[in-house]
Formats: structure tokens, C-alpha cells, sequence
């Protein structure tokens, strides 16, 4: 539903809180009834929301066509969260804002770019509406707005006791989850204050995998394939297997160089630890490297559909009526939002480590293999493994807000109007990834040799003090565990050495403040021009401190950190932020009866960035009216992402390789991609120049029905 909001704090009057009238969403900083802004908003009001029976504001949101959901929405990353993604863009391009302010960025969106809000830790069953702007608007609303503006718009007022206890389950029996919510209100002082207290509660378990869903169980994926000369990006494919994984182990390379089908070692496995067998790849090709139809290897693709998400929020707030022209308001609020899961059977290699590298000498090596080393002078050989006798890495997250924000209202008569505001806000967030592999601990695991004084195979650190000869020393833990990779379960006997828990702790601290005025300083020969402008202050700052093995670098064995999984590095970053803005809709044609109309809209936005610098910021757009009810609209700007403190500060590096693909999606080859170090500061904003056009037609196919069409055009910068 497209409806013309205004200025509350988030550009929304509430005419409607005192009678009958309308409530009107622009989506910018003007006050203007009847005017629709050249940027699409689109509006979900509080049934909407109870119709879905929603238990997170996501489950509304995520139902929006230009609302992509979040990559950990299915929350089978270590991070837990919802974080809103506006055209695709990334979440991080969508600013997120609650009753028209800034919200507490979410620790866990490290891995999003580090500036978004986690909307599960907002009341769901606190909010009014929810109003999307989809397209530029950095300069009405500040950086991130690159892919449009989601405010969530809270109850002002409530009187009396409202509350919802709701359970659901998924047609399979499973996915299960309980919703309660509770909300007081009442006024005071002769109806000048208003009292609101909320406190909501959700749970959701018995979490579904991949195996208890049809698709799941014949082991099915998506892939680039073919079909009757044409090409698709996406074909549903059965009967999977990943090629490079079984128990046992089979060997993917030799000497550093992946193995050709002419080669000695070619598939070979190991079905014991004494001796190799044949390895059948099946079907392999029409698929791509890794991933085959049938054969010996397993199939790795099992995951969790969804979060076992819990959820904690207390909300309260007092307003107050000093005068009929003054009014203020104080809330504070804390939620808190937490999952636990297991999210796979550990694996040997994942996207960010190599296969198990077995040198020329080791004594686990089976005699038939040692025997084609030396015949072919292969020093190392590599060997890759799901290997459930280390267990499953887990994800245990937990993100905590804390806000407090205060404000005044005032009126200055003559259509004029002002506010100003201060909030000061508080994230925590402690992630455990636990049974996580240290690379430096499984490669000196599987670096064997035999030990003189003992004549036991030991690890080869334990005896030489370091790796083989002419590499770097591991940086492994002392008191080495010798393991035999060869073979089902044979990594049991070292795994309290191979694998240990990754912990991840980030305290994020925003205190923010700003004042704005709105009103109509003269009219034109078309009508009265409607101007606004403020200022806003920002400061953020954010500490991070993580288990040493995510610090630990040593390329190229583990370019990324020491862990397997994620290697959050820790840090301590902070920014101010002073901006000034200004609006205004100048009506530049009415006929007599208003039957025919066009605005043009421009706003400008200076923000200077204590890491980054100054940039502007700006939009110019019309709309136009021809007739009553369909109107077009257009508008061009100019919208900004700064760096945030952890792509600043911080330093989340990854190692992968990354496959290139050709025309018809052929297969290239592939690059080892690895991410920025840490203390980029010389990072600058992103920039991006949008066009937004659509139309919309009100009443005109049939009464009560309106219709909305736009396109948001980002064209690559050169």
C-alpha cells in the first residue's frame, strides 16, 4: 500500500493519534499533506502486520518485492541477525531507522559490512508502520540510504492492556515457535502525559534441516547448466555428491598441483588406514569441479533451513505536553537476541584452508601410495575429508541493545515547526564457534615423522621444532597430538588438539543528536513552498577482542587467521559525524481546480566524516500530476556509503578460491581472493549516481485500488 507519511520523526504526522485524519508518509523531510515523494515509499500499517501473524518485524519486511532477504536470515552462518537488503544492493546500503532516528548498528553484522541494524532486536509487537523508501535518499537521510530508507515507526500512545500469545509449526511437524507479547498504556496529568511499557518474548526450535525436506533428502542443488541450447544461471540438479569428500579421505592433489585423470594418484581413497581402493567420481562435468551426480563422494549440502531464534525486548516510554506548543518525550529500550546451533559435519578442506598436505616419509602413509611417491618423486601429497569424528562446528551468538533516546517538539506558528533529539545506544555481541578446526593445529597433527627416541610416529614440531624443511614454523600449540589422517574416524584420537572454540567479543557504543525545522517560508504563483533543514551529530565506537588464533596470521598455510571459520580479528575504532541538510518542494504548476499539478524536489546533504572527510550529497526530482489520481515521478541523486568502523578498523580476512567463469558459464580457472587487511583508513566513501521513475495511478481502474510502479537505476561508476 502506497499512501501520501509526514513529519514525525520519521516523516510522519500524527494527525492521526488526535482525530480521524489520515496519517501522511512522504518519506522525506518536508510536511506536506498530499504530497508523494519522487522516491517510492510504500507503507504496511499495523493490520497488515497482524494479518501475516508475524512473529519478527523480518517476516513482514522479507514479503516486500524490493526487500531482499538477508544471507543469514536462514542463519546457518555463525552470525545471528536480520538485516535489511533494499534492491539487492546489500544491507549495507540500506539505512534502517527507528521512529525516524538512528538505531544501534549490531556487532553481528561484521560479516554485512558492520553498519546495520539487527531488526529482531526491535519490538514487533510495538510497531505502528513500516515505511520503505526504495531509492536514493542519502541526502534527505545520511549515508547507507544508497538502496532507499526502511523507518520503523513505534506506538506513540496506547491506553489500556494489549496482548498476543501466538505458536506456530510448519506442515512438516517441525520448525516450531512461540510468540507472547504484553503492552500497558495510560495517560496522566489530565491527558497532557502518556505512560507505555511492552515487553515481548519469542522462541523458535525443532529447527528443520535440508534432510527433512523432499529436495533435501535426493540431495538436490542448483547449478549453471544447459537445457535445449539455452543457458541457464540456475538448474535444479538430483542425486549430488561432492567429489573431494568421504570418510575415509581420497586424495585431491599431488605436489601442490590439483591431479589429472592420467595421474598415479587419481582416484584413490581410503577405505581403511592401511590401503587405498578406487574412487568413482561419477558423473562429473556437467556439474563443475567439486560437485558430481552419484559416486563415492558425500554430500555435504545438509543445513539448517532456519534460526532456533530467541528474542528478549522491554520497551518503555513517557511523553509529555509542556505547553500546546511544546512537547517531549523519553524511552529506553532493551532487547536482546540469541541462536545456537550446530551448522555442519566438520570438514577437510572448507572455503578457507587447503587439504591435509602429507609429506614423502610420513609413517601413516599405506605402503601401496608410499610406493608411487617414490616411484614418481612426489614429495607431498594432499588429502581431503569429512571427517564427523571431529564433530560439528557450531554457532553459539548472542547480540544485546540497550537505547535510551529523549527529545522536544515545538511549534512556531505560522506552519512552522521544530525538534531536536539525543539518543545514546549500546551494542554487545558475543559469538562461541565451537568444534572449529585450527589449521595450524591439524597441519602439525598431520606432519608426521618417526621420533629417534622413541621410534613412535610423532609430529614432526615435537621433534624438529618446527615444519619441514624451507617452510615457516606452524605457530601450532605446544604438546602436539601425532594424527593418521588415512581412513573413517581417524582424526578421533587428536581432536581435543585439531579443533577448539572460536570466541568473538564487540562492544558497540553510538551516541547521536540533532534539530530540525520544517515549514513554508513563501508561496508561488502554483502554491506555498515547503522547507526544511537540520543539523545531526554522531559518534560511534566500537571494540572488538577475539581467541588468538583468529589474530594469527601465517600465509599461505592460513592467509585468513588460524581458524577454519570466520577469523574476526580484534580491533578498536571510533568516528564522529557532523552533518547539515536541507529540503525543499517548490509547486511550480496548479490550475484552478488542482486538477493538474507538478513539484520538483531538491535536497542537499554536507557531512563531514572525522575517518573519511566532507562529501555532499544531494537529489533533485518532480512529480507530476495530469490528472487527478495518476501522477509520474522522477528523481536523480547523488547518495553516499561511508566506511564503517569495521571496514575501517577491522580486519575479517578470508582466503578462497574463487572460480572464473567464461561465456555459457564455462569454466575459466580460478584465483585465490583474499580480503583487506586491518587500519584501512584511507578508505573512501562509495558514491553512486540513482535515477528513480514510476508512476502511480489512485482510483482510476476501480475505487480503493492503487497501483505503484518504480525502477531504481544505479549505473557501475567508470
Amino acid at each position: 500500500q502506497e499512501a501520501p507519511p509526514a513529519e514525525d520523526e520519521a516523516g510522519v504526522s500524527d494527525a492521526a493519534s488526535a482525530g480521524d485524519a489520515p496519517i501522511i508518509v512522504t518519506g522525506t523531510r518536508v510536511n506536506r499533506e498530499g504530497y508523494l515523494a519522487p522516491t517510492p515509499v510504500t507503507a504496511i500499517g499495523r493490520d497488515t502486520i497482524e494479518a501475516q501473524a508475524a512473529t519478527t518485524i523480518a517476516d513482514v519486511l522479507y514479503d516486500i518485492p524490493s526487500v531482499r532477504p538477508s544471507p543469514n536470515f536462514p542463519a546457518t552462518s555463525q552470525a545471528s541477525g536480520n538485516y535489511v537488503n533494499l534492491r539487492g544492493l546489500g544491507a549495507t546500503r540500506t539505512l534502517t531507522l527507528v521512529d525516524g532516528r538512528r538505531f544501534v548498528p549490531s556487532n553481528g553484522a561484521e560479516n554485512t559490512g558492520g553498519s546495520s541494524v539487527d531488526i529482531n532486536l526491535i519490538p514487533e509487537a510495538l510497531v505502528e508502520r513500516l515505511d520503505v523508501v526504495s531509492g536514493g535518499a542519502s541526502a534527505a537521510w545520511g549515508s547507507e540510504a544508497v538502496g532507499g530508507v526502511v523507518n520503523i515507526v513505534l506506538k506513540r500512545k496506547l491506553e489500556g492492556i494489549q496482548g498476543k500469545v501466538q505458536y506456530g509449526v510448519s506442515d512438516y511437524g517441525d520448525a516450531q515457535e512461540i510468540s507472547l507479547s504484553l503492552a500497558a498504556g495510560t495517560s496522566f496529568a489530565d491527558g497532557r502525559g502518556q505512560l507505555m511499557l511492552a515487553g515481548e518474548y519469542s522462541k523458535s526450535w525443532d529447527v528443520p534441516t535440508t534432510n527433512d525436506r523432499p529436495y533435501g533428502k535426493d540431495q538436490c542443488g542448483w547449478f549453471p547448466g544447459t537445457v535445449g541450447g539455452t543457458f541457464y544461471l540456475g538448474l535444479q540438479t538430483c542425486g549430488l555428491t561432492h567429489n573431494s569428500y568421504t570418510q575415509g579421505g581420497v586424495l585431491v592433489a599431488a605436489d601442490g598441483n590439483p591431479l589429472a585423470s592420467t595421474d598415479p594418484f587419481y582416484g584413490r581413497q581410503f577405505l581403511n588406514s592401511t590401503s587405498s581402493a578406487p574412487f568413482d567420481y561419477g558423473q562429473v562435468g556437467p556439474i563443475n569441479r567439486s560437485v558430481s551426480i552419484g559416486g563415492d563422494g558425500e554430500w555435504r549440502g545438509v543445513r539448517n533451513l532456519q534460526a532456533p531464534l530467541e528474542r528478549k525486548i522491554l520497551f518503555g516510554r513517557a511523553l509529555y505536553e509542556f505547553s500546546p506548543n511544546l512537547t517531549g518525550f523519553i524511552e529506553a529500550s532493551y532487547g536482546e537476541s540469541g541462536t545456537e546451533t550446530d551448522l555442519f559435519v566438520n570438514a577437510i578442506p572448507s572455503s578457507t584452508d587447503y587439504p591435509i598436505a602429507i609429506r614423502n616419509g610420513n609413517p601413516y602413509i599405506p605402503a601401496d601410495i608410499q610406493a608411487i611417491m617414490d616411484a614418481n618423486g612426489t614429495d607431498t601429497i594432499y588429502l581431503s575429508k569429512i571427517a564427523p569424528e571431529l564433530g560439528s562446528a557450531t554457532s553459539d551468538s548472542n547480540n544485546r541493545v540497550f537505547r535510551v533516546a529523549t527529545g522536544l517538539d515545538g511549534q512556531m506558528g505560522k506552519g512552522w515547526s521544530w525538534k531536536a533529539y539525543g539518543t545514546f545506544g549500546r551494542d554487545w555481541y558475543d559469538t562461541i564457534l565451537g568444534n572449529n578446526i585450527v589449521v595450524s593445529n591439524l597441519a602439525a597433527a598431520t606432519d608426521v615423522v618417526i621420533n629417534p627416541q622413541t621410534g613412535l610416529p610423532d609430529c614432526r614440531v615435537n621433534v624438529e621444532g618446527a615444519a619441514a624443511p624451507g617452510e615457516a614454523a606452524y605457530g601450532a600449540a605446544a604438546l602436539c597430538v601425532p594424527a593418521n589422517p588415512f581412513g573413517p574416524g581417524s582424526l578421533a584420537s587428536a581432536k581435543d588438539y585439531i579443533v577448539d572454540d572460536l570466541y568473538q567479543s564487540s562492544v558497540y557504543t553510538q551516541v547521536a543528536a540533532g534539530a530540525s525545522i520544517n515549514g513554508e517560508p513563501f508561496s508561488t504563483w502554483a502554491g506555498p513552498v515547503s522547507f526544511a533543514a537540520g543539523v545531526d551529530y554522531r559518534y560511534e565506537k566500537v571494540t572488538q577482542d577475539v581467541s588468538f588464533y583468529a589474530d594469527f596470521l601465517n600465509p599461505p598455510l592460513f592467509a585468513s587467521g588460524g581458524f577454519q571459520q570466520s577469523n574476526p580479528k580484534s580491533f578498536a575504532g571510533d568516528y564522529t559525524v557532523i552533518e547539515g541538510f536541507s529540503e525543499v518542494v517548490v509547486p511550480l504548476l496548479a490550475d484552478v481546480k488542482g486538477a493538474e499539478s507538478l513539484d520538483l524536489n531538491g535536497a542537499i546533504r554536507v557531512t563531514d566524516y572525522s575517518t573519511s572527510g566532507t562529501v555532499v550529497t544531494w537529489k533533485v526530482g518532480t512529480t507530476y500530476e495530469p490528472v487527478p489520481g495518476f501522477r509520474f515521478r522522477t528523481a536523480y541523486s547523488k547518495d553516499i556509503r561511508a566506511p564503517s568502523l569495521f571496514e575501517s578498523y577491522g580486519a575479517n580476512t578470508t582466503y578462497s578460491s574463487v572460480i572464473t567463469r567464461g561465456p555459457g558459464g564455462v569454466e575459466t580457472g580460478s584465483a585465490n581472493a583474499v580480503s583487506p587487511g586491518r587500519n584501512n583508513l584511507d578508505l573512501s566513501p562509495e558514491r553512486a549516481y540513482s535515477t528513480t521513475v514510476g508512476i502511480t495511478m489512485e482510483d482510476l481502474l476501480t475505487r480503493g485500488l492503487t497501483l505503484s510502479v518504480s525502477a531504481l537505476i544505479v549505473p557501475p561508476l567508470p
